[in-house]
């Protein structure tokens, strides 16, 4: 639990100031483990992501590197919607 909720932690304060709530699912499929991440931001947004693999540990680096890059993208867009409604002002 902690290892899971420091991961979630990193890969969504890189990018924000304040983390909002997050949710995490472990289920074994067959000879895999499956973790799917959900995490609401305090925009109301809901990031998710999903890591599979023989090992727990493995399915959850799988699903937190694919959250951190759902983060940064979104980081990415909102930065660029928020320079494009300062160009639309001055313009």
């Amino acid at each position: 639990r902690d290892r899971i909720e420091a991961g979630l932690e990193a890969a969504v304060a890189k990018y924000f100031n304040r983390t909002g709530e997050a949710s995490v699912f472990v289920s074994q499929q067959g000879p895999f483990v499956e973790v799917d991440c959900n995490v609401h931001l305090p925009s109301g947004i809901v990031l998710q992501s999903t890591g599979r693999a023989d090992d727990p540990y493995a399915a959850l680096e799988v699903s937190l590197e694919k959250m951190e890059k759902r983060v940064r993208r979104y980081k990415v867009a909102m930065d660029g919607e928020v320079t494009r409604s300062e160009e639309r002002r001055v313009g």
